[in-house]
């Protein structure tokens, strides 16, 4: 079952690398972190 699941994992991190890889996920993290300080500002506001 666990060598089954690592198996598993391991193409799925062969096909998915790239967007673990820092600029993708950067890039929205920073648009999520813009987007919240506007809905917090419309909230406090």
């Amino acid at each position: 079952m666990r060598a089954e699941r690592r198996k598993q994992w391991k193409s799925h991190w062969r096909k998915y690398k790239h967007l673990y890889k820092g600029a993708r996920v950067e890039r929205r993290n920073k648009w999520r972190q813009k987007w919240e300080e506007k809905y917090t500002k419309y909230t406090a506001s």
